[in-house]
C-alpha cells in the first residue's frame, strides 16, 4: 500500500472493496463456501440472476434457500418451469409442497406480469423465473416491486449471457464432478469474483454415487470396445 494513503484510509476517508462486512441481512444459502463468497448469502431483497443450463444442480443450489423461507404464509412461485415441478421433488428437498405454486405460460409478457404481481403481494417469499431476454427497464420494475413486497426474483437464463442487467447478483454456474463451479460475475457492494468449486456431495452425498458408476460403466464400456 502506498504510504501517502495509509492515513487517508486508517481515518476512514477511503473506502476500500474489501472493508465491506459481511452482513446478517442475507439469507444463508446452506452451503458455507457459498456464503462466504456472498459476504452472508443471498441477497435479502432484489433479483437474483443464475446463468445455467438447466438441469445442472441449479435447484439443489437453491433448494436449502427454498427450503427455510417457504410457509404456508409466504409461498414460493414457479414461473415457466422447464420441467415438472411435483410434490414429491418439493418434499424430497423439505419444501412443503402448499407453500409452491406453479404457473407455465408461453407469454413473455405474461410471465413478467404474473412474476411482477407475485413479488407486489407481500405473501410470495420468493420468485424462480425461468426467461431468455430482459429489458434493464423490466428488471428494474421488478426490483422495484420486490423491495416493496420485500421478496425476491430468482431469474434462470441460459449461460453465457453479454448483456449485463442491473440485478443484485449474477452468478454463472457450471457441472463439476461434486457440484458446481460458480463465477460471481456481479455482486452489488462488492467486486467479482473469479470461479470456485461448490463441493455439494456433503448435502447431495447421490451426486458422487451416481457419477462414480456412470464412471465404471463409461470405463467398461471402453475397454470392451
Amino acid at each position: 500500500m502506498h504510504t501517502d494513503l495509509a492515513p487517508l484510509i486508517d481515518g476512514r476517508h477511503i473506502w476500500l472493496g474489501s472493508q465491506q462486512a459481511i452482513t446478517d441481512d442475507n439469507q444463508p444459502t446452506g452451503y458455507a463456501l457459498l456464503d462466504k463468497k456472498l459476504r452472508g448469502g443471498w441477497p435479502q431483497y432484489g433479483v437474483i440472476e443464475l446463468q445455467t443450463a438447466n438441469g445442472i444442480g441449479e435447484l439443489r443450489l437453491l433448494a436449502p434457500f427454498l427450503s427455510a423461507v417457504a410457509t404456508t404464509q409466504q409461498l414460493i412461485m414457479f414461473i415457466n418451469a422447464p420441467s415438472i415441478i411435483n410434490s414429491q421433488m418439493l418434499a424430497f428437498n423439505d419444501i412443503e409442497p402448499s407453500a409452491a405454486v406453479m404457473i407455465t405460460t408461453n407469454d413473455d409478457s405474461q410471465q413478467l406480469w404474473s412474476a411482477e404481481q407475485s413479488l407486489h403481494s407481500g405473501c410470495v417469499s420468493i420468485v424462480v423465473l425461468w426467461q431468455q431476454q430482459f429489458s434493464s427497464c423490466q428488471v428494474k420494475r421488478l426490483k422495484l416491486a420486490a423491495k416493496a413486497g420485500r421478496s425476491r426474483l430468482i431469474v434462470i437464463r441460459p449461460p453465457n449471457q453479454l448483456s449485463a442487467l442491473p440485478v443484485n447478483l449474477t452468478l454463472a454456474l457450471m457441472p463439476s464432478d461434486n457440484g458446481l463451479d460458480i463465477t460471481i460475475k456481479k455482486q452489488q457492494g462488492h467486486w467479482p469474483q473469479p470461479m470456485f468449486t461448490l463441493d455439494m456431495s456433503q448435502q447431495w452425498p447421490d451426486l458422487v454415487t451416481h457419477r462414480t458408476y456412470d464412471n465404471v460403466i463409461a470405463l467398461a464400456k471402453r475397454r470392451v470396445s
